[in-house]
């Protein structure tokens, strides 16, 4: 947040143009929200573990709502900071983007301050990256969890550790599968085949709300949303879902 620092002095131009050569096909617009989503999904994390909340039902929304409000706030102030530093150019060209503002920022007062800059935001990076592997293999070990204790995958995925009561059994299969999906593939194309295979899967889990509520009205239930939440996450779904398809068919078919 510090990086938004140039902003008040009116360094503004990066921000104003920075629309300028935008493709507008709708269709690789997807590409770009897959890894945009990505960084906001750990709400997904939470409704995994909802089993293991004490008092749902009042825990959950608040969880959900407090963490994405933080969330969007944070991020919407860190990209205002870089496009205040950096230029669109330096924006596409850069790799680690964090290391290259801590260091441009800081480089203003010598080299010794922006290699403490590239450090300060590289740990920040790492940090970050750790929790949300932390929240993510958490979250993502309870589904073969619970699948089988519900009989539909093995049953020697639902043993636990005796002592801490840990799904192990479950986290060692979502690890293997994690570590084949990385070998092979670069972030970029992880990101767009995972980002593709989950909102498929979650759309049809929003799609379900609306077809529960009006199947089972009288069904007893923790918590109520407003059933306009799911069916407008549901049509936001079919395009994240359908774009790709017109922009790189073959592969989201291999994907499916």
């Amino acid at each position: 947040l510090c990086d938004s620092h140039p902003n008040p002095r009116g360094r503004t131009e990066n921000i104003s143009k920075g629309f300028e050569g935008t493709d507008t096909n709708p269709g690789t617009w997807t590409t770009a929200f897959f890894a945009a989503l990505w960084s906001y999904s750990g709400w997904n994390c939470i409704n995994m573990m909802s089993g293991e909340i004490k008092d749902a039902g009042k825990n959950v929304p608040r969880a959900l709502v407090l963490s994405q409000v933080c969330l969007i706030s944070v991020y919407l102030l860190a990209n205002i900071a870089y496009c205040s530093i950096l230029s669109l150019e330096e924006l596409i060209n850069e790799d680690a983007i964090a290391l290259y503002v801590g260091r441009k920022m800081l480089g203003e007062f010598g080299s010794h301050w922006a290699r403490a800059g590239e450090l300060f935001f590289g740990l920040s990076v790492a940090v970050s990256s750790f929790g949300s592997l932390s929240s993510s293999l958490m979250g993502s070990s309870r589904l073969p969890f619970i699948a089988a204790q519900e009989g539909m995958m093995p049953q020697f995925l639902a043993l636990i550790q005796n002592s801490t009561g840990t799904p192990i059994v479950s986290l060692m299969f979502i690890g293997a599968s994690a570590f084949l999906c990385v070998w092979s593939s670069s972030i970029s194309k992880l990101i767009s085949y995972v980002g593709f295979l989950s909102w498929f899967w979650w759309g049809l889990c929003f799609l379900a709300v609306p077809i529960l509520r009006l199947k089972m009205p009288h069904s007893p239930r923790q918590f109520k949303v407003f059933m306009g939440f799911p069916v407008l996450a549901t049509l936001s779904t079919v395009y994240l879902v359908v774009g790709p398809f017109f922009v790189t068919p073959i592969p989201c078919l291999a994907w499916i």
